[in-house]
C-alpha cells in the first residue's frame, strides 16, 4: 500500500537538511535525510555502485547468450553474419553512450526539455537504423541495452567521481562543491 506524503521538509529540520524521506520496509520505518554537509562521517558508507555493475553485467551476459550466441540477431534472409552482427551490436552500445554523453555536455543538454526531446528522437532513429540491420526483437533489445549501458556508465564515470570529491571535502570538514551534487 502506498501513501503519498507531503513533499515539504519537517519544520524542525535544520538548514543543513535539503531533503527527507520516510520509508517503510522489512517491518520497520526509516527516516532518511539528505544533508548538504554531513554532521559526522560514518565508518561504513553504502554506495549503490555494485548493484549497477551487476545489473549491467547480467543484462549484457543475457544479451550475448540469447542474441549473439543464440542466433537471434538477424532475420533469416540477412546477408550479414551473426559474428558481424554481434560486433555491430557491441559497438552500438558504446556509440549510444558516447552520443548520450556528448548530447548532455553540449549547450543543448542544458535545457532539459529540448535535450529530452532530442534524446527521444535519437532513440527512435537508433531503433529505425537497428531495425534495418537486426531482427526487430534484437533491435529493441539493443535499445534497452543502450539504456542500461548509459545508466551503468553514468554511475561509474559521472556519479561516483563526483561523490568521491564530495566525500573527500566532507572528510576534511570542508563544505563540498555543491555543483558536484548536481552531477551526481
Amino acid at each position: 500500500m502506498e501513501r503519498t506524503l507531503p513533499l515539504e521538509i519537517d519544520t524542525d529540520a535544520d538548514e543543513n537538511i535539503s531533503g527527507q524521506l520516510w520509508m517503510v520496509h522489512g517491518g520497520g520505518f526509516y527516516h532518511v535525510e539528505k544533508q548538504k554537509i554531513p554532521k559526522i562521517m560514518p565508518r561504513t558508507l553504502h554506495w549503490f555502485k555494485w548493484e549497477s555493475a551487476l545489473t549491467w553485467i547480467s543484462g549484457l551476459s543475457l544479451l550475448i547468450i540469447v542474441y549473439y550466441m543464440g542466433g537471434l540477431m538477424l532475420e533469416a534472409d540477412s546477408e550479414l553474419t551473426e559474428t558481424a552482427a554481434g560486433f555491430m551490436g557491441a559497438g552500438i552500445l558504446a556509440i549510444g553512450y558516447i552520443v548520450y554523453y556528448l548530447l548532455w555536455k553540449l549547450p543543448l543538454g542544458n535545457n532539459e526539455i529540448i535535450g529530452s526531446i532530442f534524446s527521444f528522437l535519437l532513440i527512435i532513429a537508433f531503433f529505425i537504423g537497428l531495425d534495418q540491420v537486426f531482427s526487430s526483437r534484437a533491435a529493441m533489445m539493443h535499445i534497452g541495452a543502450i539504456f542500461g549501458t548509459i545508466m551503468a556508465a553514468n554511475v561509474w564515470l559521472t556519479i561516483l567521481p563526483a561523490q568521491r570529491k564530495m566525500i573527500a571535502s566532507a572528510e576534511k570538514r570542508e563544505p563540498p562543491d555543491m555543483s558536484l551534487a548536481v552531477k551526481a
